[in-house]
Formats: structure tokens, sequence, C-alpha cells
């Protein structure tokens, strides 16, 4: 795997795991501003099929407390295709804290923008 451009976010502990902030390369990762996201709910980016194994993995993290989990999935870029994503997350309190960088899947190729 390649890693290429990544973000920071923080989510509150529901089950859609709203977004509380996100930094500004979300805008070359997703195609969103910081500002439109807060108060999304991240499942509602995650492309489908994703999104079983996603809340799965979420729920683990948070029912035991573990140090970090990472998940690979999809989410939707603003302009509505699925860009791979690799998440490192942890509960820090009371919200999620991710580290989110874009997979290079065989046969497609990211791009760092500058």
């Amino acid at each position: 795997m390649v890693f290429g451009t990544s973000f920071l976010s923080f989510h509150d502990l529901t089950p859609q795991l709203g977004v509380l902030w996100a930094s500004p390369s979300i805008l070359d990762v997703l195609g969103y501003k910081p500002e439109e996201l807060v108060g999304v709910n991240t499942t509602d980016l995650i492309v489908p099929e994703d999104l079983p194994d996603t809340s799965e993995g979420i729920n683990e993290n948070i029912k035991n407390d573990l140090a970090a989990t990472q998940i690979v999935n999809a989410l939707r870029h603003k302009d509505g295709r699925p860009i791979r994503l690799v998440h490192v997350f942890t509960t820090c309190y009371d919200f999620v804290v991710s580290c989110s960088s874009m997979v290079d899947a065989p046969g497609h190729h990211c791009k760092l923008i500058s």
C-alpha cells in the first residue's frame, strides 16, 4: 500500500460518529471544506458495502477502550466517487480521534495535491 494525503478528524460517540472537527487537508482528500462536515454523520459518508465491518470495528474500539484501531474502507468524495482510506483512531475521553490516509488500491493511483 502507498499512503498519500491524510487528514485528522474528531467525532462524537454516537453510533453515527458525528463530525466535530476536521483538519483543512480533508479538502484535498474528500473535496469538502472542514466546516461543511461539522455535524455530518460519518456513517453517511461510508460506502454501503463497508458500513457493517466499519461499524463493528468502531463499536469494538469504544466498548473495549482499545488503545487504537485500524480500519480500511471507502468514503464518498464530494463528487460521489469512493475514496479508499485507512483510518487509525482511538477514543479520547468523550470523542473519537482519527487519522485517515488515502490508500493506493491495486489498479488505482493516489495523487498528492499540493
